[in-house]
């Protein structure tokens, strides 16, 4: 018993005897104290599992009082509580409070509830139905939990505390927190009592927490930090072939300089639904960051990988918008567990840069379009010349069957294969009549001088070693290191004979053009020796077909 200056401090006296303790809330407790004289009274507990004879030494006054909207007949004339009030007191109570008290019983399994109606199955302020009966109202998922945890209780004796969903017809999810106590009755039979609360409120605020942990505010899809842990997770065998789809979208800063923010939130979120119409069950699609989404498609072969990519451009082609939706894309697949997931994800973000460089509407692209610019100023290389070699020499890889890099690649090295020519002499590039033997041997320099251009910006160094070998010999006697046969790299191969076709077939300031037939019949006339043989015949049957001769380029 607490001595005579505690006693001053408590806002009771320890001598009433405590009819009822009602748990309102929990860390810290709140609890009212219901006495057989005088009103209840709601304290404070500091620490919720410690006894009632301890709790009470570290109670506190509440500094702010629960107002009710009905203030029932509590005490008769004398200021003690009247058992017939007892009962509208405690039902006002777990109202205000949203709480019921509860009583199991295990040895006839049995509920026994009181308080709070919402909370009861039956919709009544008082319950007393079979364990199995109680169990029916809970949520199929949450029932076998909720049975093993009171059965857990009783065997050992343990306290307990559940969250579980009550099944209200009609009625949104209602959450229950149920807090039991295991004990004994008076006549010394196990029994556990506790009390249920609603704490859908703080559900509510969990999910919605949860959600912005794992989804993108602005598109809903996915955020970065979900998408890292999903790679992770299906980074298995047998998951293979995983593929991975990065996108960007194309002047999204002009974009919101020229409307507004809201203009390009607007065009990510319509990205955002288009990727979501094209997505498989299994694809994990995110927003990767700023103007960049990205598409993780497990179980996905390169085939279906390049479809997927064709019909997002597709849908976004068609998309009537106030702004127009332009994009890039880059891809790479994961076809054997020795490879990394992170280097295929590089490969696919080297290979959107890459596909940038030949966007209009791209930034990167002015990389390009600033060095064939310089090349148009100094040379006979106009713009048409670099557009006919990257419609011809993509249409002669897509008939080969090259993948999508690859004909990014050939596009570049078609546009950028005569660079070098920007560090040779304008009197040796504007010559009207034949170079000399040594004019010959600066001229063939500009190989090594585009190489080294190539060098200098990481988007165009897989072009490199295209620009220059594209004048290399099929017989090896070409310049400047005689390669010869498939060691030389097919995207030079490719330029070689498309290069000599255009120029032989349109005007030069040293020689007039020639017809179409005649190109042909050179081009034949040089296979096995200057060109590639197999790949002259492709090209001429190519040409002859008009149909074949511009295949679009989709990625």
């Amino acid at each position: 018993m607490a001595d005579d200056k505690t006693k001053q401090r408590l806002p009771f006296s320890v001598r009433n005897q405590v009819l009822a303790l009602v748990i309102v809330s929990s860390l810290p407790t709140l609890v009212c104290l219901v006495y057989c004289s005088g009103p209840p009274r709601f304290i404070r507990i500091a620490f919720s599992l410690l006894p009632l004879a301890t709790s009470l030494w570290l109670a506190r006054t509440l500094t702010k009082r629960v107002r009710v909207p009905h203030q029932p007949a509590i005490a008769d004339a004398g200021g003690n509580m009247t058992p017939e009030s007892l009962t509208e007191w405690l039902r006002l109570v777990l109202d205000l409070c949203k709480a019921t008290i509860w009583q199991y019983d295990p040895a006839v399994c049995r509920i026994t509830a009181t308080g709070y109606p919402y909370l009861m199955p039956d919709g009544g302020q008082e319950l007393q139905m079979e364990l199995t009966a109680f169990l029916d109202a809970v949520h199929a998922a949450d029932r076998v939990g909720l049975a093993q945890a009171l059965h857990k209780s009783v065997v050992q004796e343990q306290n307990f505390t559940y969250e579980y969903r009550l099944a209200v017809p009609h009625k949104q999810t209602l959450w229950c927190q149920m807090i039991g106590k295991a004990g004994c009755d008076i006549a010394g039979r196990p029994m556990v009592t506790g009390v249920v609360m609603d704490i859908t409120a703080r559900k509510q605020a969990e999910c919605e927490m949860q959600r912005l942990t794992k989804f993108d505010a602005n598109t809903g899809l996915y955020n970065r930090t979900y998408f890292e842990q999903e790679l992770k997770r299906l980074d298995t065998v047998d998951q293979l072939p995983i593929g991975v789809i990065v996108l960007d979208i194309n002047g999204l800063k002009r974009i919101n300089n020229r409307f507004n923010h809201a203009v390009g939130d607007r065009l990510m979120q319509r990205i955002a639904q288009l990727l979501t119409a094209v997505s498989a069950a299994d694809d994990v699609t995110a927003r990767w960051g700023g103007d960049e989404f990205v598409m993780l498609l497990p179980k996905t072969a390169e085939q279906a990988v390049v479809q997927r990519c064709d019909s997002i451009l597709q849908h976004a082609a068609a998309a009537d918008d106030r702004v127009p939706i332009s994009i890039a894309l880059g891809y790479a697949v994961k076809a054997s567990p020795e490879e990394d997931i992170y280097g295929i994800l590089g490969e696919a973000e080297a290979r959107l840069s890459r596909r940038k460089l030949l966007e209009n509407h791209s930034a990167h692209s002015s990389i390009v379009a600033t060095l064939a610019s310089t090349l148009r100023e100094r040379s006979h290389e106009t713009e048409e010349h670099a557009r006919r070699l990257q419609q011809l020499s993509t249409a002669l890889g897509r008939n080969l069957g090259l993948s999508a890099a690859q004909l990014d690649e050939l596009s570049l090295a078609a546009t950028l294969h005569d660079i070098g020519k920007v560090g040779i002499r304008d009197t040796i590039l504007m010559k009207p009549g034949p170079l000399t033997k040594e004019e010959w041997q600066e001229m063939r320099d500009h190989v090594r001088i585009g190489y080294r251009i190539a060098l200098c910006s990481p988007d165009l160094t897989p072009v490199a070693r295209a620009i220059l070998y594209h004048h290399e010999w099929w017989n090896g006697q070409g310049y400047l290191e005689g390669l010869k046969g498939h060691d030389i790299p097919l995207i030079a191969r490719i330029l070689a004979i498309v290069d000599a076709f255009d120029v032989m077939t349109h005007n030069r300031p040293y020689r007039p053009s020639m017809s179409i037939s005649a190109a042909c019949a050179e081009l034949k006339r040089c296979a096995g020796t200057q060109f590639d043989a197999e790949l002259v015949d492709k090209f001429i049957k190519m040409i002859s077909n008009p149909q074949q001769k511009q295949m679009p380029v989709t990625i």
